[in-house]
């Protein structure tokens, strides 16, 4: 689905189409709901999409150290520049 129609319920109309005069027009109701289905469907997919990304992202990642106050440890002082 393209942004412009989940943002708007409809697909862009160019200006080569021909406009029908007998068209009926849907209700401000109807095209509310209808727009509510399509944000909830477009929230769904993008946490579908979110999952498999995590799942992916996290398959080679591992705990960091549990450190708790007072635990010693060394730091490398590489990065760190004094006078």
């Amino acid at each position: 689905m393209s942004p412009f129609y989940a943002n708007y319920g409809y697909h862009p109309q160019w200006s080569g189409s021909t406009l029908t005069t007998n068209s009926q027009l849907p209700s401000t109701v109807e095209t509310v709901a209808e727009l509510h289905e399509v944000h909830e469907l477009c929230k769904s997919n993008i946490a579908l999409a979110n999952l498999e990304y995590a799942k992916y992202y996290n398959a080679n990642r591992r705990e960091g150290p549990n450190y708790k106050e007072g635990d010693q440890v060394l730091l490398s002082m590489r990065n760190v520049t004094t006078s």
